[in-house]
């Protein structure tokens, strides 16, 4: 399922070494690192699908994702949680940034010109988002339910949600069977009896491989995501 770089073991560039000559010099930085991980999803909404790119690389120990798409940036920092996410709208120009440093996470908001900086007290809880690429740790685990904090990115919030193991099941995506653990995704509290929505991982690896829910609200449409490497 993963397109991996035989020549790398970390995620989306090998740097390419300085060359000097008498009049120029090259350095490391000079060139662009490719992926070591690339990941392809469809994305299925209202009988409409599209194809979305990321591609990883490792940058000081810490795990770099990219969304590659000209109509939104989206960057991905951290190893097993997520330390940094950073997106906005290159339409709008409306941005979001939430960095994650002793246990607390700043929020930095740009909307409309305007900015809002506003603080969140993750207290052991840990930000993991989008939950998709760093859920492997939970499935390798022998925890049945685990809580974490995902990002909003209408509001620009945080919100806690449940990930709970339901079991194993066959997902078949492009002719080929891939053995999943089932994971059901809420709230707390009494929003979980109106919203939920459900992960597939890779039982063996904990790699993300398909999800069905809404990504907003009550009466928003339903996707159904599919990791199609």
């Amino acid at each position: 399922m993963k397109k991996r770089s035989i020549i790398a073991l970390i995620l989306l560039t090998t740097l390419t070494h300085g060359a000097t000559s008498a009049k120029t010099t090259i350095t490391a930085s000079s060139k662009p690192k490719k992926p070591n991980i690339s990941y392809t999803f469809n994305e299925t909404t209202e009988g409409k699908t599209n194809t979305i790119q990321w591609e990883e690389i490792n940058e000081n120990n810490q795990r770099k994702i990219t969304l590659i798409s000209e109509k939104e940036s989206e960057i991905i920092i951290g190893k097993n949680n997520t330390n940094e996410w950073h997106y906005k709208n290159n339409t709008t120009q409306n941005s979001l940034s939430i960095t994650v440093k002793n246990d607390i996470a700043t929020i930095q908001q740009n909307h409309q010109n305007t900015t809002k900086t506003t603080t969140t007290p993750l207290n052991g809880t840990p930000f993991k988002y989008p939950p998709s690429f760093f859920m492997a740790d939970f499935i390798a685990s022998n925890q049945q339910k685990q809580f974490i904090w995902v990002a909003n990115k209408t509001d620009g919030n945080l919100r806690q949600m449940i990930f709970t193991k339901l079991g194993t099941e066959k997902i078949t995506i492009q002719n080929k069977d891939i053995m999943c653990t089932k994971i059901e995704m809420k709230p707390p509290g009494l929003a979980g009896m109106v919203w939920k929505a459900f992960y597939w991982f890779d039982s063996s690896t904990g790699e993300f491989i398909q999800y069905s829910g809404k990504k907003g609200p009550p009466g928003t449409p339903d996707f159904l995501i599919q990791n199609i490497n």
